[in-house]
Order: structure tokens, then C-alpha cells, then sequence
């Protein structure tokens, strides 16, 4: 069905992750890292709340926050896990997070957290996450932007690359129209992109095979850098 195939890792992940816009709600290092822990075992079940808590308050060798203020990535490893997984923390007014430097305890003053799970047995695919991450926090003025969006798409489109999907509003009376009323299954869409996913007013939808298209609908398509301009020509592209 489309939607589902497997494609970039990385942007699935995001496509897939959790966001929590915190706004100007207080809330502490250690309980925002058991809420976020709670959650994701909720989700995979199979693994256990504390182990996620000790997995995430571990210092991290690769923290961003020692570089770029106000980030930080924590990330932990599970052998149970069929896919990664990723939960984005905003907050206006930035949580106090205790670092370790050598003898030297301090605190970072925190606005944006990357909680990242992967399987233990996929080291390679960890760096690989981790150094996307990496390059999408060091673009200029990135806690500015990532904490301004209103809702959960505008955060993920911001952590795709801009060559890699397309965001499509379904309007009556423009190229779009032709995919009002239809179900995605029976869209042609070029093959190397997929409809992951679909903002139905304020509900951000998952979408399936037998989802039927509404007008107003804001679709986000992400694949290949051929198959986006593809869809940017059909759609977008006004011939002056």
C-alpha cells in the first residue's frame, strides 16, 4: 500500500517520530525523560520503562548541547525494535539539563531534545541517524525555527530535506484537484515516493492504501530527489 513501503531510514523515522511541543510549560529534566520513557514503552511494549530512563540519563559522548547551545540528543539501544524511533521535545522556555564535564558538574539550559532508540545490533545505522541529526542542528538560527512551527508537520518538514518531500494542500480548481476523493491506492504517483503524511484540519492522519483524499487536506510526500521534482512539476511548476 502506498505510504508503506520502506524507503530512507532517516526520514521515516522523523515521518513516524513523536512531538511534543512543551510551549511555556515548566517541567524538569528528570521527569521529561521518564514521560518520554513511559511513552515509548508504551508503544513497544516489550521493552521495560526504567531500562529506558538509565539507557537515556547515561552521558552521552556525542552531545550537541557541549556545541550547539540549547540541543541535545539522547539515545538509547534495544534488541527488540523493528525500526528506529524518535521523539522531538519543544520548549519556549528551556529545561535545566545537569552536565558532566570531567570533575566539573554543570547545566546546559536546554530548548530542543532528540530522544533516539535503535537496535543494538545496528551500530552503523545509529551513526548514520546521529550525524543527520547532527547536520540539521547546526543550521543557522535551527532552535529559532524548529520551536517557532505551530504543528507537528511543520516540525517534521523542517527536519526532511527540502529535496526530499513535497507538501501538497488539496484546493478545488487547481492542479491538485485531480486527487480529491481518491483513495491513495489508487494514485500514480512516481515510484520512488510515498504519502507519509496527511493534515486533516488539526489532525496529522496516518495515511493507508484505502485513505480517500479530502479537500483541504495538506499531504507530505518524501522519496527519492527524482521523484520529488517529479511531483513539483506536476503539481507546483507554473510554466511562465
Amino acid at each position: 500500500e502506498k505510504g508503506l513501503r520502506e524507503g530512507d531510514p532517516f526520514d521515516e523515522m522523523v515521518v513516524q517520530a513523536k512531538i511534543t511541543q512543551l510551549g511555556d510549560e515548566s517541567i524538569g529534566f528528570r521527569n521529561l525523560v521518564e514521560l518520554v520513557s513511559k511513552q515509548f514503552a508504551e508503544e513497544i511494549e516489550t521493552v521495560d520503562e526504567t531500562r529506558l530512563i538509565n539507557e537515556f540519563l547515561k552521558v552521552t559522548t556525542i552531545d550537541p548541547a557541549l556545541v550547539i547551545p540549547k540541543v541535545s540528543i539522547l539515545y538509547g539501544k534495544v534488541e527488540d525494535l523493528s525500526r528506529p524511533m524518535l521523539h522531538v521535545v519543544t520548549s519556549n522556555i528551556g529545561i535545566e539539563k545537569p552536565v558532566e564535564k570531567g570533575e566539573i558538574t554543570s547545566e546546559d539550559h536546554i530548548r530542543v531534545f532528540f530522544f533516539l532508540l535503535n537496535r543494538t545490533d545496528k551500530p552503523k545505522l545509529q551513526l548514520r541517524l546521529l550525524s543527520r541529526l547532527m547536520d540539521i542542528v547546526d543550521r543557522n538560527r535551527f532552535v529559532e525555527n524548529i520551536c517557532n512551527p505551530i504543528n507537528e508537520r511543520e516540525i517534521k518538514e523542517y527536519l526532511l530535506h527540502n529535496n526530499r518531500f513535497i507538501t501538497l494542500e488539496l484546493i478545488p480548481e487547481t492542479t491538485t484537484e485531480q486527487l480529491i476523493d481518491k483513495m491513495l491506492k489508487d494514485i500514480r504517483f512516481p515510484q520512488d515516493v510515498l504519502v507519509a503524511m496527511i493534515q486533516r484540519n488539526e489532525k496529522i492522519i496516518t495515511p493507508r492504501g484505502d485513505t480517500v483524499l479530502k479537500v483541504g487536506d495538506i499531504i507530505t510526500i518524501i522519496g527519492e530527489p527524482k521523484g520529488i521534482k517529479l511531483m513539483f512539476d506536476k503539481y507546483i511548476h507554473i510554466e511562465s
